[in-house]
């Protein structure tokens, strides 16, 4: 289903996007779908027939929220990074974002068997309401064009 989400998603964002970006404040929307996958998925429960409903979306929510993220936070990372650094910026980037997601499963783990998955998914819901409190309450949230990128940053060296 996440899959059926992000497909759905990527189509979808052909024809908003130009209606949306340059828009940062969808970053806070992406953590706000993540959020909302979450708390769906925890509140899942009962017989397969009942439980499907709520399990198919929160896999939706889980897939449509990356793809429009995925543009918008990296045009926005495209137009604040010089051109000459903008592939460090990208490496080092992804570095931390997969690396925490790893430590993250690694970390959920001990809650997971101490609580159980559901209880665990109510907490990191938790900690998704705080992000994307963050990220609605910062400076993104009202910005309606992208800042010039800065030309006066030296070319990466090879």
């Amino acid at each position: 289903m996440a899959g059926t989400g992000s497909l759905v998603q990527a189509i979808a964002a052909q024809s908003l996007l130009p209606l949306l970006v340059p828009r940062p404040s969808l970053i806070p929307a992406n953590s706000a779908m993540l959020l909302a996958a979450g708390l769906v998925l925890a509140v899942a429960a009962g017989p397969l027939a009942l439980a499907a409903v709520p399990l198919a979306a929160a896999q939706l929510l889980r897939g449509a929220g990356p793809s429009l993220y995925g543009v918008s936070q990296r045009t926005f990372r495209q137009s604040l990074i010089a051109p000459g650094q903008l592939a460090q910026a990208t490496a080092a980037w992804q570095f931390l974002v997969y690396g925490a997601q790893a430590l993250g499963a690694l970390a959920g783990g001990a809650p997971t068997t101490a609580t159980g998955p559901r209880a665990t998914l109510l907490i990191t819901s938790a900690g998704m309401l705080a992000a994307t409190t963050l990220a609605a309450a910062s400076p993104l949230r009202t910005l309606r064009t992208l800042p010039e990128p800065d030309q006066s940053a030296p070319p990466a060296a090879a």
